[in-house]
């Protein structure tokens, strides 16, 4: 007899509880949403609520941010990317309004991405990197929307950080970069995003490192992106 792991088993189960969903709706995984701003799966997109005036704009698209960010490859970033829309899909409708809050300030931006393959899903089954991944990608487009900073280069371990984020698109000028520490949340609503934040913030400060940090927490079925900076010891 073969065996099973547990997490196929879980993929198997998640895959049938949704195709299930799906026939019961009688729509198709991309469906257009309903007037009132969510798709019948419940996902939300722009609702109309939401007017124009409340709206910063859009974020950068996901899958050419390796344009203009050097420590983000074209694969990275397809991979990043790819991570991301099956977290944002899980919850949302593209196009969507996050809301990001920058220390005191809130606006909110449009995320828009791709439809969702069922492919894609299996490949990202395990949510955990999912979401850390998927976050990566996410706070890359933010920072670079809300603060002006480029990801110029991957940190290595035990810097506190992982990328290096500067104003600069240079990847040899690091002398107003920043240590760009990033966290993502699957479930949860803004109050988890704001705890995460405080985590990272405090781990950016024990790094004990000479450059001042960036804390950015992307929580993906809150629709919410919280950013702050930490200065350096």
């Amino acid at each position: 007899m073969h065996s099973v792991s547990r997490n196929c088993i879980g993929r198997i189960d998640f895959a049938l509880q949704r195709r299930q969903s799906i026939l019961d709706e009688g729509i198709a995984l991309n469906s257009e949403p309903v007037e009132l701003g969510e798709d019948a799966l419940g996902r939300r997109n722009v609702a109309r609520d939401d007017t124009e005036k409340d709206v910063a704009g859009s974020l950068p698209p996901l899958d050419s941010l390796h344009e203009r960010h050097s420590g983000v490859t074209p694969i990275v970033c397809a991979y990043f990317g790819e991570a991301a829309r099956c977290m944002l899909s899980m919850h949302h409708v593209s196009p969507c309004l996050l809301s990001i809050r920058n220390n005191q300030s809130k606006k909110k931006r449009t995320i828009s991405w791709s439809a969702v393959s069922e492919k894609d899903r299996y490949a990202h089954a395990n949510l955990d990197d999912a979401t850390r991944d998927g976050a990566y990608i996410v706070a890359v487009a933010v920072v670079e929307a809300e603060l002006g900073l480029f990801t110029v280069e991957r940190a290595t371990t035990r810097t506190g950080c992982d990328f290096y984020a500067s104003p600069h698109q240079d990847p040899d000028d690091l002398e107003e970069a920043y240590r760009l520490e990033v966290s993502g949340t699957n479930l949860g609503n803004e109050s988890d995003v704001r705890t995460r934040l405080k985590e990272k913030i405090e781990q950016t400060r024990r790094a004990g490192a000479i450059l001042p940090a960036v804390a950015c927490v992307v929580g993906f079925e809150a629709r919410t992106v919280m950013i702050e900076k930490a200065e350096a010891d």
